[in-house]
């Protein structure tokens, strides 16, 4: 998942990992999606779920070769792709700026936000699994057979021992213990207030794709 899209790269996968190697990834990735839009609808998760695809339009020459090696690379490891022309690109994403675009269409876009926390009301916690927020680790230690988290919260000062841990800072990697080991790269994102009907309609954006720059 990246940001609010669930999707990979077919030319990246090919270009690092060789044909043989991206195709077993990019079907494991098919069966993450899979599993994950199971598991949406399954347990009913309110997080505005779109299977709409992922669209990387090119607008000029340089950019239209990159689409076209994405999908000469989704055909080689059997990824479900499309290149698009001018024309489509218009009808399906409002815009005539674009000269065509790869689209990847088993990507979907989600509000992370919401697939958390109905995660953790509908799956996590009915499991039986104790989540504890707004708690601080202050501190975490690997003796070698145990991970040791020393966290606070309002209820007082904890200390959780566990045979592994899962250290996932999100946004707050600069704050961990282990940020030597890290360089955040931190990104700012544009919103706007939710859109009408008739504003969606005008935009021509009938298509619903996430459009990758």
């Amino acid at each position: 998942m990246n940001a609010s899209c669930i999707y990979h790269d077919p030319a990246q996968l090919v270009d690092q990992l060789g044909a043989a190697t991206a195709a077993n990834v990019a079907a494991f990735g098919r069966d993450a999606i899979t599993t994950i839009s199971a598991l949406i609808r399954d347990q009913a998760i309110d997080c505005d779920l779109e299977p709409a695809g992922l669209a990387y339009p090119a607008m000029d020459s340089a950019q239209m070769l990159v689409a076209q090696k994405m999908f000469r690379a989704s055909e080689s490891i059997g990824f479900a792709g499309e290149l698009w022309s001018a024309e489509t690109c218009k009808k399906q994403l409002g815009s005539d700026l674009f000269i065509g675009a790869f689209v990847d269409t088993t990507a979907f876009h989600v509000n992370p936000y919401k697939l958390a926390r109905g995660l953790l009301t509908k799956v996590v916690r009915p499991s039986g699994v104790d989540v504890y927020e707004h708690s601080a680790v202050n501190d975490i230690r690997d003796n070698g057979q145990f991970v040791t988290a020393i966290a606070t919260s309002s209820q007082g000062r904890f200390r959780i021992c566990a045979k592994s841990a899962l250290i996932a800072t999100n946004a707050y990697t600069i704050h961990s213990p282990e940020r030597r080991y890290f360089a955040p790269l931190h990104v700012y994102s544009i919103v706007t207030e939710p859109l009408t009907d008739e504003q969606l309609h005008e935009m021509g954006w009938h298509g619903r794709q996430v459009i990758r720059e």
